[in-house]
């Protein structure tokens, strides 16, 4: 009773843990996976921190809860039409106290959060230079070259404009 009550709560921590990593990940304002690595870790960690000495005493996340002292998540992105879908995996491995005197010394616990945020569209203008002074050194062909290439960023695989971008 004393280990699967153990687990129990750890699991529900560890979980809890996930679901804010995933929520701070999709939320994070840049949408690069380094950010948003960055934000979910945080979370994670402050999450899965030991709580704080006295009512007082503010938390200290870098000092883990000694249940989950190994946990620790990976955090996988994805974009699939115009929606962000990113998934945090985190893992914890539990001592069994009452337990490890049958030969049962530890269990691995897992967690698993996803969280989706739609990318809005947006509107683009570019504002070309098509004077005299572009024709010199070939400028006129390296700002085609470069809108072309800017433009076709823009569609997906299939040629279509699955970001509804103007």
């Amino acid at each position: 009773g004393l280990d699967f009550s153990n687990v129990v709560t750890a699991r529900a921590r560890l979980q809890d843990a996930a679901d804010s990593a995933a929520i701070a990940a999709a939320l994070e304002p840049t949408g690069l996976l380094a950010n948003q690595t960055t934000a979910a870790d945080k979370s994670f960690k402050c999450n899965v921190a030991a709580p704080p000495p006295t009512p007082t005493s503010s938390l200290d996340c870098t000092k883990l809860d000694p249940r989950l002292t190994s946990a620790s998540g990976v955090l996988t992105s994805a974009v699939v039409n115009n929606v962000q879908t990113v998934n945090y995996a985190a893992t914890a491995h539990l001592k069994m106290y009452v337990l490890g005197l049958v030969g049962i010394d530890s269990m691995d616990i897992n967690a698993n959060a996803k969280a989706a945020v739609s990318i809005n569209s947006a509107e683009i203008a570019f504002v070309l230079d098509n004077t005299g002074s572009m024709a010199d050194n070939n400028k006129m062909t390296a700002l085609k070259a470069s809108l072309d290439t800017t433009l076709a960023s823009l569609l997906d695989s299939n040629g279509a404009n699955a970001g509804h971008t103007k």
